[in-house]
């Protein structure tokens, strides 16, 4: 299972540079949760989600998010 950053008001995904994308494979994967946070620190972050993705493909019913303070 991968971990993701999503805009909870845009609903896209963080990439690798700090941009954001609609398409989940260009999203950047966050192996640890302290690389997650550094992110969020790094990009200045406000109103995020941490999205869950399963591995079995790039969308699935599996899939969840939680909110990030």
């Amino acid at each position: 299972m991968s971990k993701l950053i999503r805009s909870r008001a845009t609903r896209h995904f963080l990439t690798s540079d700090g941009q954001w994308t609609g398409e989940v494979d260009k999203a950047a994967r966050f192996p640890q949760e302290r690389l997650l946070q550094a992110a969020i620190i790094q990009f200045h972050l406000h109103d995020v989600e941490l999205y869950y993705l399963s591995e079995e493909d790039d969308t699935s019913q599996y899939d969840f998010a939680i909110p990030l303070r």
